[in-house]
């Protein structure tokens, strides 16, 4: 995906505008461009208002309650209006990752009509998601979610609202850590990834101010994503196999598939603990002096 940052040299709120608009018109171009794969182009538009809802939270503090709600809202209401397939092919990656990472357990011939189930019902969702999407009608809601994000007062926001919004960002990660160290569980996972995410995309905004000091921070983030991300995708192929047995139509692979999940799990959520800890190591307070040190906005 195309590259965001805020432009040296211009103040944040004319800054943070332009990156709003750049990330509508990047949405457009992949839905216009031909010959594309309209699944990986509404995948495209997905993240994107995303990292909208990221950009929102950075500058949450120069608008009213209702504003930033109303905005927020609009954004997530868009982006869960086209997760079509992306749950069929979650669990498809999914497993093929597993049967990758443990083979060849998982690549015995046993074990291809679990593969084959799990790719039916992917192309089955992919089918109806394909023939309901209306790509003019999606343009038009990213047209009124443009004149909705145009209308955003940010005139007043400041540098010192910048640094309270990547505070609270981070603060809310490091609870959410916590939460999850206390109660490892699929649903503090997330919410820690969420969190996660938002200060990546935040921090990524500012990375080319100073390279040197945010890259690091940056390629952690990215990191923490992608492990917290395997285990949430590999918890759904779980709660998949447990919820429909006939995927699985033998109980010793059964078994065997569902104790590789779990085995894989720890390992991921052991890993994205350590990066976690790496990442959250300091008190927001810190963490935002150093920032504010190296970022001459």
């Amino acid at each position: 995906m195309k590259q965001f940052e805020l432009k040296t040299g211009v103040p944040p709120a004319g800054s943070i505008v332009e990156t709003i608009r750049a990330l509508l018109d990047y949405a457009h171009a992949c839905l216009e461009k031909k010959d594309a794969d309209l699944n990986i182009a509404v995948h495209e538009v997905r993240k994107s208002l995303k990292r909208l809802r990221a950009l929102l939270r950075l500058v949450r503090p120069a608008l009213d309650s209702k504003s930033f709600q109303t905005a927020d809202r609009a954004v997530r209401d868009l982006g869960r209006r086209l997760g079509g397939a992306r749950d069929s092919a979650v669990l498809l990656v999914s497993f093929d990752r597993l049967a990758d990472y443990y083979t060849p357990f998982l690549c015995a011939e046993g074990m291809q009509p679990v593969r084959d189930n799990l790719e039916s019902q992917y192309q089955s969702a992919m089918d109806a998601f394909l023939v309901n999407i209306d790509v003019h009608s999606l343009e038009e809601q990213l047209e009124g979610l443009r004149q909705r994000l145009d209308a955003l007062d940010l005139t007043g926001f400041t540098r010192h609202m910048l640094f309270a919004s990547v505070r609270k960002t981070y603060r809310a990660g490091r609870r959410a850590l916590r939460a999850l160290h206390e109660e490892p569980t699929t649903r503090h996972s997330h919410t820690l990834r969420r969190h996660a995410k938002y200060l990546w995309f935040q921090l990524l905004l500012l990375r080319n101010w100073n390279p040197a000091v945010l890259e690091p921070v940056v390629a952690d983030l990215d990191e923490l994503g992608e492990l917290l991300g395997q285990d949430h995708d590999l918890a759904m192929l779980a709660d998949t196999l447990n919820a429909h047995p006939g995927i699985v139509d033998n109980r010793i692979r059964g078994e065997l598939l569902n104790g590789l999940v779990e085995s894989r799990r720890i390992a991921l959520l052991a890993a994205g603990l350590r990066t976690a800890d790496t990442v959250y190591a300091i008190r927001p307070a810190r963490f935002i002096s150093q920032l504010e040190s190296a970022i001459p906005i």
